[in-house]
């Protein structure tokens, strides 16, 4: 008798039959197989697809279990089964297309019928493996190329966007965190965020838990770079930090000692290193470049970044992973790590610049005197100050924009036409300059510091929008 069985994980399924022969025709993984007759055990073993079985003594039940669901067809049976493949070549064929949603993602999983598999994606070049596969150990495939999957195995896809996200606002979790401290130029790493207060003390507080403690050493800019946090201050000594805030190394930049009044400026990772601006009181300014301990001038730049005004910001786009570049009050991009620079994108009058909160829709930018949303595929610049007077601090989600000002986060979803009170907090997020709101993993997270009580982190919940696949891979799948 020819049996499936669609197993749950360690749930104990039952075949009440006679026979002495059992063979395992197709199943996902590894599963157990127990025969008995009355009390007695005639057959426990482990077995996988392939196996042949026979007892000793006829049984008259069979008790399967599995540590994961999987789909089982078995034979089980007093006669043995015989069977002689008339051909060794697939005989079934069939088209799709699997949608992708962005970054690492399954698009064929493991089918003991299939033979081989063509996958292609039209819109851009993509990579290949097994489960956790990125675009660092995954097998490249270029733009229309068909990648030839030879095996029954589940085949992985990474692309390089992330999934659209919907914003869940009834989904949140407060977080207390000791202390008065404003939060501005934040950088998130390892469930840690690194910020400045409104001392320009360097603080390091615990996503998860709101622990924070102080850090000895001041920054103008900071990023991640090869497991490390760079920090640049008002000197030549750059500051090299371990993800606790211990401090690893002093380093002395030749260049920027030479000249008198040099002020490292923004800095940001580049291919395993960082680029720094640096200003000079007397002379143009400069970008460096910092690398397994040594300092070089990076020459090869846009003449904008050499000029009297140095970059006072460099920010790595979250999304498409451009340079973003804040000279004087205009912000920039480069797509060739500063080699040019785009024209003017967006403007902001005088006042302190923080880093810009990206999304797959928007860009946004905040400082202490204006609030500004760029549209990536139009390239419309929104003054926020212009519907919600006076703006703290903007994020987006999805098609959404979010404002927040004194203890309301506002919400829109068509670039403002029209807009409305998404949620109203307990207290008041930010009365000073602006506060840090921002995407941290699969949460949106707000600094609340109103300064007559502690701190804290509000946190909303991000979930997948399932409904915008990012790519759609063509398929071709051939089965036995």
């Amino acid at each position: 008798m020819f049996i499936t069985k669609f197993l749950k994980p360690n749930e104990v399924n039952d075949i009440n039959t006679k026979g002495m022969f059992i063979k395992v025709m197709n199943c996902e993984g590894k599963l157990r197989i127990r025969a008995t007759e009355g009390v007695e055990v005639l057959l426990d073993t482990e077995v996988r697809a392939g196996f042949d079985l026979q007892t000793v003594r006829p049984f008259s039940l069979i008790q399967i279990t599995s540590e994961v669901e999987q789909k089982l067809e078995i034979w089980v049976s007093q006669h043995k089964l015989s069977y002689d493949a008339l051909s060794t070549k697939p005989n079934k064929a069939a088209s799709f297309i699997a949608e992708h949603y962005g970054l690492s993602q399954q698009i064929l999983p493991y089918d003991p019928s299939q033979s081989g598999a063509k996958v292609s994606l039209s819109s851009s070049g993509f990579w290949v493996g097994g489960e956790g596969v990125d675009n660092q150990n995954g097998i490249y495939v270029a733009q229309g190329a068909i990648y030839n999957h030879d095996s029954a195995a589940p085949l992985h896809a990474y692309i390089n966007d992330k999934p659209d996200l919907i914003l869940d606002i009834d989904t949140q979790q407060s977080i207390e965190v000791l202390g008065d401290n404003e939060c501005r130029d934040w950088v998130v790493f390892d469930n840690k965020m690194l910020f400045k207060n409104q001392a320009n003390d360097s603080k390091l507080v615990n996503l998860e838990t709101g622990e924070i403690k102080s850090i000895a050493h001041k920054y103008n800019s900071a990023c991640v770079y090869d497991g490390k946090v760079f920090l640049t201050n008002t000197s030549a000594t750059f500051k090299v930090l371990d993800f606790d805030g211990n401090l690893i190394a002093d380093l002395e930049n030749p260049h920027a000692k030479v000249l008198d009044s040099a002020t490292p400026y923004g800095c940001v990772e580049s291919d395993g290193g960082v680029l720094i601006s640096v200003d000079f009181s007397s002379g143009n300014s400069e970008i460096h470049y910092y690398k397994d301990g040594v300092f070089t001038v990076r020459d090869g730049v846009d003449a904008a970044l050499k000029g009297a005004s140095a970059a006072s910001k460099l920010y790595r786009d979250e999304i498409d992973g451009r340079i973003w570049v804040a000279i004087g009050e205009d912000w920039y991009y480069s797509d060739d790590e500063l080699a040019t620079l785009s024209i003017k994108i967006i403007d902001q009058p005088t006042g302190v610049v923080d880093k810009p909160v990206f999304s797959n829709k928007y860009v946004c930018f905040t400082s202490n005197t204006a609030a500004k949303v760029w549209v990536r595929e139009s390239g419309q610049v929104i003054d926020v100050g212009a519907f919600v007077a006076s703006p703290k601090a903007v994020a987006a989600v999805g098609d959404a924009i979010l404002v927040i000002k004194d203890d309301k986060i506002y919400i829109s979803e068509d670039n403002f036409a029209t807009y409305s009170i998404a949620y109203t907090h307990s207290r008041v997020f930010c009365d000073r300059l602006y506060g840090m709101f921002d995407i941290v993993g699969n949460e949106l997270v707000a600094w609340v510091n109103d300064s007559t009580e502690n701190s804290g982190l509000l946190k909303f919940g991000l979930t997948p929008d399932l409904s915008k696949p990012k790519a759609l891979f063509r398929v071709l799948k051939e089965s036995f």
